[in-house]
This record gives C-alpha cells, structure tokens and sequence, in this order.
C-alpha cells in the first residue's frame, strides 16, 4: 500500500546512557531532528545522581 499523502507518521527513538556523580541511568528518548537542545526531567535521571557539567555529543548513526 501506498501510503503518500495518508498522514501516517513514524517515530525514531533511542537508548541514551546518562552519566551522573552517582551513575549511570538508562533512558529511552524521541529523536527530534528539529531540536537544538535536550531537557532532561529531574525524575527521569534520579538514579544518576546530580549531572556533571553540561556534555555536547555528536550523534554518529549506526554505532
């Protein structure tokens, strides 16, 4: 089936270590290829303790 034109969207995720003073935290997040920044809640990197300076990563495709 052709589906161009239908509204049929598709979403991309991946898995994202966060590393804190206490840790490490496992966090599935949504691609957004419209995004400058990411904005971590609080509850969702508890476990990891307070996080280290602000990190920059590249995201390099397919490993």
């Amino acid at each position: 089936m052709n589906c161009r034109g239908c509204g049929a969207a598709s979403f991309t995720y991946v898995d994202v270590l966060v590393r804190g003073a206490k840790g490490s935290k496992a966090v599935k997040m949504l691609v957004d290829t419209g995004s400058t920044y990411v904005v971590l809640d609080p509850t969702t990197v508890r476990g990891a303790g307070p996080l280290r300076d602000p990190v920059h990563r590249r995201a390099h495709p397919g490993g």
